[in-house]
């Protein structure tokens, strides 16, 4: 399986990005280079989350649904716990969002939630956060499972998109990629990706 893990250096950030298709940032989105929507959930063992607590880190956010086939190949490959385990000894806070609502068809419970995301060795920073009423999602723009997110220490998004150009294992590592030059305090190469997976059902 082809990985991308190289190690990391942590010098200056830089605030760079680069040029972003309209078409890969839906429009009530917030886009690469704006600060990121403030946001407060809850995890599915009961704790509270902002992303004011996270302010001073780096911190990747990830769109999450079990029943969705290719997160599901993601995890069954173990390229996501990898990285979620990877970054998170680099002193990035990794974050895993549902936002499927309650009359959705994927919608689970915080026991649920909690069984499965064991189930799929789940490694994030905190439990599976349950946006159950598709706030934080539409804040962000979250389109699909899994979307990804890198938002810098000063709490500006860096890049927004697909985890890799193939919406399997096997692809180029998009998330990697610009997650690596922005800790390097270098232009993100892509800023916005189209994302892929599968819909949101809010």
């Amino acid at each position: 399986m082809k990985r991308f893990l190289p190690a990391i250096n942590l010098p200056l950030i830089a605030l760079l990005v680069s040029t972003i298709t309209p078409t890969m940032v839906s429009a009530n989105a917030v886009a690469p280079g704006e600060a990121a929507p403030a946001f407060r959930a809850t995890d599915a063992a009961g704790q509270s989350h902002t992303l004011s607590e996270y302010i001073g880190n780096w911190i990747v956010l990830e769109w999450f649904n079990p029943e969705c086939s290719e997160v599901q190949e993601y995890y069954s490959e173990g390229l996501l716990p990898e990285l979620q385990t990877h970054y998170q000894e680099q002193g990035v806070v990794w974050l895993t969002i549902i936002s499927e609502g309650r009359n959705g068809d994927d919608y689970l419970e915080a026991d649920e939630t909690l069984e499965v995301a064991e189930e799929m060795g789940l490694a994030a920073s905190a439990p599976v956060l349950r946006d159950t009423a598709g706030v934080m999602g539409r804040a962000f723009g979250a389109q699909v499972t899994p979307h990804m997110y890198v938002i810098n220490p000063q709490g500006v998004l860096m890049y927004t998109g697909a985890l890799t150009d193939t919406g399997s294992p096997d692809g180029e590592n998009y998330l990697v990629e610009a997650l690596e030059a922005a800790m390097a305090g270098e232009e993100v190469p892509m800023s916005a990706t189209r994302p892929q997976g599968c819909t949101i059902d809010f």
